[in-house]
């Protein structure tokens, strides 16, 4: 059975900021009538309800620079297959930046897109705070050229030059994400210097099935532990030095769920970043439109339920 859940956003008054929602749901005929009416009013478009499965979670591989290195290179996972996301994350511990002031990473060739919001680094300018943090969130989608133990290499440039870096990373393999716009938002940066819980900050999921992840980094010889409710997909660090990063998941159901703000407490203190993000499940669509009347703006958004 079709079932739509149709919400009404009223915003009363020109900027008055009051903003009051009623939910209703519809089955059956109802629903698919309700949801044609919309349509041709222009609060909503209709399109026929689909099932669609969640992200699923394919392989992961995991490495380090062992030493320092200027570089990073890293594998595809067992289990890769044309169409599936392609998500890769990396830390990079480097000296203070009194020394060695950090300038960007080199992603690799192949159409990987960087997402790590800004600033990607965590004590940096700030002498005396030990070793700073960067980090590289990137993706692409898996092509048939692309099989497992294929490898891409990062670089780290300093002042403009590659420069020996400690560095942990690894990349997921990921199913049933659309390919178009994988990556639905993305937290901003949580720098935490000389903590020992590195926290990312939570947000509010725009699909049904959406997969929320969680990506620590943190520096020296560490150990985050995982969080409540969330499966791991990696941990790796570079041994008795540092950094260690921390890749988790977890499929969130319901559309509109706070995710909350999720900490991953650390053995010991170090610089730390941590961001939240969110995959859009393979075929989903929210369809969001707008109509005004003289006194206030209606925004309906029309959902189908599964």
């Amino acid at each position: 059975m079709v079932r739509w859940q149709v919400r009404f956003f009223n915003v009363e008054g020109a900027g008055s900021g009051s903003l009051k929602m009623r939910s209703f749901t519809f089955d059956g005929k109802l629903g698919a009538a309700l949801g044609a009416v919309l349509a041709v009013l222009g609060f909503a478009t209709a399109a026929r309800a689909q099932s669609f499965p969640a992200p699923r979670i394919i392989s992961s591989s995991a490495t380090d620079t062992g030493s320092e290195q200027p570089y990073l290179t890293m594998e595809l996972p067992h289990g890769v297959v044309a169409g599936q996301l392609l998500l890769a994350t990396v830390a990079i511990q480097g000296s203070n930046p009194a020394i060695t002031p950090w300038g960007s990473v080199i992603l690799p060739a192949g159409g990987w897109t960087e997402i790590a919001s800004l600033p990607n680094n965590c004590g940096e300018n700030e002498v005396g705070s030990g070793p700073n943090l960067a980090m590289s969130i990137a993706w692409r989608i898996a092509t048939a050229n692309d099989e497992p133990g294929t490898q891409f290499t990062w670089g780290f440039l300093s002042d403009g030059f590659l420069t020996p870096v400690l560095a942990t990373g690894g990349i997921v393999s990921i199913a049933n994400v659309n390919t178009s716009t994988p990556i639905e938002q993305i937290s901003p940066s949580n720098c935490q210097m000389q903590t020992s819980d590195p926290s990312a900050g939570g947000m509010t999921t725009l699909n049904p099935n959406d997969m929320n992840m969680l990506v620590y980094g943190i520096t020296g010889n560490n150990n985050m532990n995982g969080v409540a409710g969330y499966s791991l997909i990696s941990q790796h660090q570079v041994s008795g030095t540092g950094p260690d990063i921390l890749v988790e998941s977890k499929v969130i159901p319901a559309i509109y769920t706070n995710t909350g703000t999720h900490a991953a407490p650390a053995q010991a203190a170090g610089n730390s970043l941590a961001y939240q993000i969110d995959l859009v499940p393979e075929g989903s669509s929210t369809i969001v439109s707008s109509g005004s009347s003289s006194s206030n703006t209606m925004n309906t958004l029309a959902t189908h339920l599964r």
